[in-house]
């Protein structure tokens, strides 16, 4: 495709900053960098309708996308359903290209979130027989990107699970995120904690997958080595009251703070004050968080699931088990404990973190807009 004269870009996504997440990440950086070379960028984000009750968010929204679908050439949505399907419909109408990115499964994750004790992993998700309104959540995006002119996903590991739905191969493109990665010299550490002190941090939607329960089970057990040892989790989302009982079950408040969401440049300021950042998740397509992580020199602790070691692997972070609460203590202590482990596995993954660019993401994507 002549994408040269495909210029004008409708991206339909869920979330767009001052949100949090990362494909509000993603979108703003598609956003700059489609307008440096010359395309006019339109962006609808459902998060501006998300006030309004569910029917009407969705008719709002609906018809905010058909009316700029309508005016551009292709609509690029960041999801199969929410914002998939509706972009889908008003692409068709307006008679544009449609193209969708998957980021995961919407699907397993909303039955995750109504089952969080007792849910499969989202591999096993694919082959299980279920009714109701898991249903029609799989019968949506599955069709959405049966009939998608291109789906857009962040790893291979998230290929083949979109190939199980039915998607021809030639129409799934991997395309690695990049980050809008900060300069550490450029964002001081926000915190001066003292020697002695071991400042955890974790960030991320708080939901049932992840992880976010060890972490904090953990420090029962880390408190007896670092009595003054300190967990900042930073994002919010439905588990939050849960984890707060959680916190409250375990006497631990004096030791974890809740810090909600944070604009993106004080997000890299607390980062940067971390002695370690934990991604304790049972499930990630791609850690986009990890990414800027990496390229901030903090010492990182994940789990080995999903696409997870597309981006790093153990000259670069340190693997631990998922649902492994005495794992992830003993690598806590690990880290802290070895220094010249740390220090070559922090300047491995900022040069792996160099390798993710925008430009490459880019160049692969503009011949599918």
């Amino acid at each position: 495709m002549d994408y040269k004269n495909k210029r004008r870009i409708l991206i339909a996504t869920g979330i767009f900053p001052p949100d949090i997440g990362g494909p509000a990440t993603y979108s703003a950086l598609l956003e700059k960098e489609l307008t440096t070379r010359g395309f006019t960028v339109n962006i609808a984000s459902f998060s501006s309708v998300r006030k309004w009750p569910r029917l009407i968010r969705h008719s709002i929204f609906f018809l905010r996308v058909i009316k700029r679908a309508c005016s551009a050439d292709t609509v690029f949505a960041q999801d199969p359903v929410s914002v998939g399907f509706p972009a889908y419909c008003a692409a068709r109408l307006c008679r544009r290209r449609f193209v969708l990115k998957v980021v995961g499964d919407y699907a397993w994750e909303q039955y995750a979130l109504a089952h969080p004790h007792n849910f499969p992993t989202i591999e096993d998700f694919q082959h299980l027989s279920l009714g109701g309104i898991t249903l029609l959540r799989r019968t949506i995006e599955r069709f959405v990107a049966r009939h998608a002119d291109a789906v857009v996903v962040p790893s291979m590991f998230l290929k083949k699970i979109i190939l199980s739905w039915g998607v021809s191969a030639e129409r799934v493109h991997v395309i690695y995120n990049a980050a809008n990665l900060p300069d550490r010299e450029n964002h001081d550490p926000l915190l001066s904690i003292p020697e002695g002190e071991p400042l955890l941090m974790s960030a991320g939607r708080e939901v049932p997958w992840k992880g976010f329960d060890q972490i904090i089970d953990s420090l029962t057990l880390l408190e007896k080595k670092f009595p003054r040892v300190k967990l900042l989790l930073i994002g919010d989302g439905p588990d939050r009251r849960r984890l707060q009982e959680k916190v409250r079950e375990h006497k631990v408040e004096h030791l974890v703070v809740f810090l909600g969401n944070l604009e993106r440049e004080t997000l890299f300021r607390y980062l940067s004050s971390a002695d370690i950042f934990i991604l304790n998740t049972l499930y990630e397509g791609f850690p986009h968080q990890i990414l800027e992580v990496m390229h901030l020199g903090v010492p990182i602790i994940t789990t080995d699931v999903g696409g997870i070691r597309e981006l790093v692997d153990e000259r670069s972070v340190c693997f631990v088990k998922p649902k492994n609460t005495e794992a992830l203590v003993k690598a806590v202590i690990s880290v802290l404990g070895e220094s010249s482990m740390r220090t070559e596995r922090i300047a491995n993954a900022k040069k792996r973190a160099a390798s993710f660019t925008s430009r490459d993401m880019i160049t692969s994507l503009l011949p599918l807009l």
